[in-house]
């Protein structure tokens, strides 16, 4: 099922449920899948979750991605009555999901207090998210959070909602609205035709899934979060320095080592020669294998330990690792 052509849309709130049998002997374990992309593209059918589905019911679905996903405006707070910016919808409708299945998966042979969670890239850091939000408090027992650590690059480090105004502001003026009120009457379809190839990023909590300006560490901190188990871990090579980003971001890799070198300079500054010590064996291989190592160190290998170590010290979550 992956890589057909599919047509989008913003009411997408659709899932996939794969059961082994409607009739169990006892009600069987629940896995939700929540799929990657950055939260700007994707959808549920990236995995074919039906093999397995063998002594385990399934279910992935999608959720609203890029500005329909993640867009965050004052205006939108002042309608608020929780100050809240609406600017995690992507998350909110994977809790809306997640309530289905605490509703209804009885009904296909699955035991709504055996549910875990797991996701890939954004998928993971939805996952994260998942464990200190109170709106997904009760909705599942086990979390499996897949490269995506929600502290660090990947996570929501400030409160401070200035940025994905900004943001929420240049999508409504180069969409052509000048007000809320005229955005909502521009058809979504033209909406995302005209100004939908741009990547909108999840840089604003929104008061909704995180709230009281709490961050994600916050909550781990303080040992609040949502799941009995948790399952962290990485690949080898987990680089926002990969295809497809590369191709995205119109980004190349260093071939040469002053190219190299140049690079690690730019984003280290004082700490260059030891970047260049650390990554010895990894340069020795290729120059553009070394940057995406370190590229993947940055973005999920370190934060990925640093989230089970938070967890495993201040929780009383069962924590596990792997690689």
């Amino acid at each position: 099922m992956t890589g057909q052509n599919v047509t989008m849309s913003e009411d997408c709130l659709f899932l996939n449920l794969f059961t082994p049998t409607l009739t169990p002997p006892s009600p069987l374990p629940v896995m939700v899948y929540i799929y990657g992309g950055g939260f700007m593209q994707g959808w549920s059918q990236q995995m074919d979750s039906s093999g397995l589905a063998t002594d385990t019911v399934q279910v992935n679905f999608n959720y609203r991605l890029n500005a329909l996903g993640l867009f965050a405006h004052p205006d939108l707070q002042e309608e608020s009555p929780n100050n809240a910016t609406s600017g995690m919808n992507s998350v909110l409708d994977q809790v809306v999901a997640l309530e289905w299945v605490q509703q209804n998966i009885h009904l296909f042979g699955g035991d709504p207090d055996r549910v875990t969670i797991y996701g890939e890239s954004a998928g993971g850091c939805s996952v994260c998210y998942h464990l200190v939000s109170p709106l997904s408090k009760d909705l599942y027992k086990h979390a499996i959070v897949e490269s995506g650590p929600c502290v660090g690059p990947w996570g929501i480090e400030t409160a401070d909602t200035r940025e994905a105004f900004t943001l929420a502001k240049a999508f409504m003026f180069g969409a052509g609205a000048q007000t809320i009120e005229e955005l909502r009457a521009i058809d979504v379809d033209d909406l995302m035709e005209k100004y939908g190839g741009k990547n909108y990023p999840l840089i604003s909590y929104d008061n909704y899934v995180l709230q009281n300006n709490q961050l994600p560490a916050d909550y781990i901190a303080s040992g609040l979060i949502n799941a009995e188990t948790v399952v962290v871990g990485s690949n080898t090579v987990d680089s926002m320095d990969m295809e497809p980003w590369l191709s995205m971001s119109g980004k190349t890799l260093p071939s040469n080592k002053l190219a190299y070198e140049a690079s690690i300079a730019l984003h280290f500054a004082g700490f260059k020669s030891k970047v260049v010590e650390e990554y010895k064996e990894e340069a020795d291989v290729g120059y553009d294998h070394a940057i995406q190592q370190i590229s993947a160190d940055i973005c999920v290998r370190c934060p990925t330990v640093a989230l089970a170590g938070m967890l495993a010290e201040s929780t009383d979550a069962k924590v596990h690792m792997y690689r």
